[in-house]
């Protein structure tokens, strides 16, 4: 019930400016109960599968009704993930609707529905919605720009260099690389990883602490290379040393977990999440089963999944 009523708060939000409580919308990210943690669309990921697998459970001998009831609410959590701003939390959102089509067979013909309902409403709200279209582009461009090096892309991008260590990638007709001028051509993800290593590097062993990566990045900044005059890039977004980007997070799990609690936690994640997949293992009939207990299993199993 809980992700759902943030879901429809997220949309009510995105539509009139602010949620039912008064808190105001950001504009590109819309946080509802969460105020100023951007953490919205991954609360509704996370539990988005007790919602849509508990409606199934509840209406199992109402099988129209059952049917009907769990598109909508995938399609709700969905569209709450989209109005979020949180752009991972829908691509783990997919990929939860998958597992969930491997593994409970009450879902098998409802899932595809769903799937082709919520992408016709991702495609109008990607269309018409200005936010969340710059929002979902730059989040592929930025994949892509991870994969593929720089040099590789279109011959018609030109690179002004205007400072010593920066330039500003030009925009074409058809697309614009990076949104921020005073970037050189390295991907803005790629600089919060070196940014995330030089962070890991002041407490190797147990970390910084949880949620310090938002503070200690700002301290390492070195010789600014800022932007045009006048430009304001924003307080989350703060280009400084060659290469570095600061942001809330370093936007890689592996990076985050050894920058906050350094070796010791990463090998202690790592050996929780080696048991969670003997657990899998051992268990997986039960993921079949359809009661309450084993609805609640699979759903817990999904979300540590992804």
């Amino acid at each position: 019930i809980s992700s759902l009523f943030v879901a429809l708060d997220i949309i009510y939000q995105s539509i009139f400016g602010f949620n039912i409580i008064g808190l105001k919308s950001y504009g590109h990210s819309n946080t509802g109960f969460f105020g100023d943690e951007l953490i919205a669309g991954g609360f509704i990921q996370n539990f988005s599968f007790f919602s849509m697998l508990f409606i199934v459970f509840i209406f199992k001998n109402k099988k129209n009704l059952s049917f009907i009831l769990t598109v909508i609410a995938i399609c709700t959590l969905g569209v709450g993930i989209i109005y979020s701003g949180n752009r991972m939390p829908l691509v783990l959102f997919l990929a939860g609707l998958l597992l969930v089509f491997l593994l409970n067979d009450k879902l098998k013909k409802i899932i595809p529905v769903a799937l082709i309902c919520f992408l016709i409403l991702f495609k109008f709200i990607y269309s018409s919605n200005p936010l969340v279209h710059t929002n979902y582009k730059s989040f592929f461009q930025n994949i892509m720009g991870l994969m593929i090096p720089e040099h590789t892309l279109r011959k018609d991008t030109k690179i002004n260099h205007e400072a010593e260590g920066s330039s500003t990638l030009i925009k074409d007709k058809e697309r614009l690389t990076f949104p921020f001028p005073g970037y050189d051509h390295m991907n803005p993800y790629t600089r919060l990883f070196y940014t995330a290593l030089d962070t890991w590097k002041r407490n190797k062993i147990f970390g910084n602490g949880i949620k310090s990566f938002r503070i200690d990045c700002d301290k390492l900044r070195g010789s600014a290379i800022y932007p045009e005059p006048g430009y304001n890039i924003g307080q989350d977004m703060i280009l400084f040393k060659k290469n570095r980007l600061c942001s809330t997070h370093p936007h890689n799990y592996y990076l985050e977990i050894l920058t906050e609690t350094g070796i010791v936690g990463f090998f202690i994640t790592l050996t929780i999440a080696l048991l969670f997949v003997v657990f899998i293992l051992k268990n997986f009939k039960l993921f079949k089963e359809n009661n309450i207990e084993n609805i609640i299993l699979l759903s817990a199993t999904i979300s540590l999944i992804l």
